[in-house]
């Protein structure tokens, strides 16, 4: 194919722009603050909740709800195990990761137990300090035999 001068300089300022538009999106995707949540089975009893800063900025988590049909909205306190023998564990919450860090919240026999019975319906929102609200978690349970996490199917309400 023959381009005249003008046609070539249009197609390559098509493919610049079409470059620059996939590099800014891009850009803009490794800048977001971005976390994951696991519900972790720990064993036959108990349950928690693992945070992982997964991005590339800091982020401060300022609270954590979970929604359990036959308890309405439980808040982060409530939801605390206590240890045996020892007082109510501090809310760890808020709490600012860095790039690779965690934090994993134990939850009560009480409330592990409601989660073992409503698996399937639960709903878990935590509220960074921007005021964005990540729902997105997966379930996993320890598995003794292997010695590791493995994953589970989760149907949320919403």
């Amino acid at each position: 194919m023959n381009f005249s001068p003008d046609q070539f300089v249009f197609i390559l300022a098509l493919w610049g722009a079409a470059l620059s538009t996939i590099l800014g999106f891009l850009e803009f995707r490794k800048e977001r603050r971005k976390i994951t949540i696991f519900l972790v089975e720990n064993n036959e009893k108990f349950y928690s909740i693992t945070i992982t800063n997964v991005g590339h900025r800091t982020i401060t988590l300022m609270n954590l709800n979970m929604v359990i049909p036959s308890k309405g909205i439980i808040s982060l306190n409530s939801l605390l195990r206590i240890k045996d023998g020892e007082d109510e564990v501090k809310s760890p919450l808020p709490v600012t990761l860095t790039d690779g860090e965690k934090v994993t919240i134990p939850i009560s026999l009480e409330y592990s137990e409601y989660i073992r019975r409503e698996e399937k319906v639960i709903s878990i929102t935590v509220n960074d300090a921007e005021s964005i609200k990540h729902i997105k978690y997966k379930r996993l349970s320890y598995d003794a035999k292997s010695g590791s996490l493995l994953s589970k199917k989760v149907n949320r309400l919403l």
